[in-house]
């Protein structure tokens, strides 16, 4: 649910960045939210795969 939910919000957040670029400054805001996304997903897919994520 946290990857659709980081995924619909930096759409949004990228697309009234493109189309209100001089009267808000969301590239940051962008920035972060793809980061979470790309973070979330990445999770998923080592929790998906199983195994020990960090083996000492």
């Amino acid at each position: 649910m946290w990857l659709i939910t980081t995924f619909i919000t930096a759409l949004t957040a990228t697309l009234l960045w493109f189309l209100l670029k001089k009267k808000y400054k969301l590239g940051f805001l962008s920035l972060m939210l793809w980061g979470a996304t790309i973070m979330i997903l990445v999770d998923h897919i080592l929790g998906y795969e199983g195994g020990k994520f960090i083996e000492t």
